[in-house]
């Protein structure tokens, strides 16, 4: 006797993560905010040592210890939402394989390791979180028939991913700099020095509010999917139920089907 019905879909939560996640993001985007104010008053101290102007020890203290304290928290809250930045994309993705009745074209781990393995990380976790949006928005199209694609939502991804390099790429060669630091001898030296540390703050701080916005999205989406599972499973199986009756009247009548018994 076959045994097959339909089986719901079935996805878990994830907007606690999402939520928190975004606080996280907050916070950095607050200290990055702190570290281009900082950067602005070593700016102004610089010209004013250009111009033979004094620069008081309280400025100098100021902009030297608050530089480190910023830069040590903003490296210490960065590694808690790298953890937790994976652990809701690889949930997120993982809800996504309880929508699909085909496998996933990525396994699970690719989720993660895609943003950790060379060449791999240039468009793993972009195609991976458009992937996520298309599924989410096909799946939201069966129980709202004005339901529309919103194409704003490819475009944050697009943006997420394009500053997420460019950040990165910024903070290498302001690392490279810092390092040459005690070789500088001219005011200039420090001065640029300076400017790119401020393009790396201002285009992080871009890429910082193009990720809570793209996580913001997407979550809104999965907790909207999560709503309307019964809706969405109440389509499905009236769809499935016809077929799976089809397939087990085709295989019962293969059952009743005469062997044929040489003689």
């Amino acid at each position: 006797m076959n045994n097959r019905v339909f089986t719901p879909i079935e996805l878990k939560s994830n907007s606690k993560t999402a939520r928190l996640l975004i606080l996280s993001f907050l916070v950095l985007l607050i200290t990055q905010i702190l570290l281009i104010v900082v950067a602005f008053f070593e700016r102004f101290a610089i010209y004013r040592l250009m111009e033979d102007k004094e620069v008081s020890d309280f400025e100098q203290i100021f902009i030297e210890e608050s530089d480190i304290l910023f830069s040590i928290f903003f490296v210490a809250v960065n590694v808690f939402i790298i953890f937790l930045f994976f652990t809701w994309f690889y949930k997120t993705y993982k809800n996504l394989n309880y929508l699909r009745t085909k496998p996933l074209q990525y396994s699970f781990s690719w989720a993660i390791l895609g943003f950790i393995i060379p060449l791999v990380n240039l468009f793993y976790p972009y195609k991976i979180a458009i992937k996520i949006v298309e599924e989410f928005d096909l799946k939201l199209k069966l129980i709202q028939n004005n339901f529309k694609e919103n194409k704003k939502s490819i475009e944050i991804i697009g943006l997420w991913w394009l500053f997420f390099w460019i950040s990165n790429i910024t903070s290498k060669i302001s690392e490279s700099y810092y390092d040459k630091l005690e070789q500088f001898s001219e005011f200039e030296d420090f001065l640029n020095s300076n400017s790119i540390d401020l393009i790396h703050y201002f285009l992080t701080l871009i890429s910082i509010i193009t990720t809570i916005f793209m996580v913001k999205n997407i979550s809104e989406k999965e907790t909207l999917l999560i709503q309307k599972l019964p809706e969405i499973n109440a389509l499905l199986k009236a769809e499935q139920e016809p077929k799976l009756e089809t397939e087990i009247f085709q295989e019962n009548e293969e059952e009743k089907t005469p062997e044929i018994i040489e003689s």
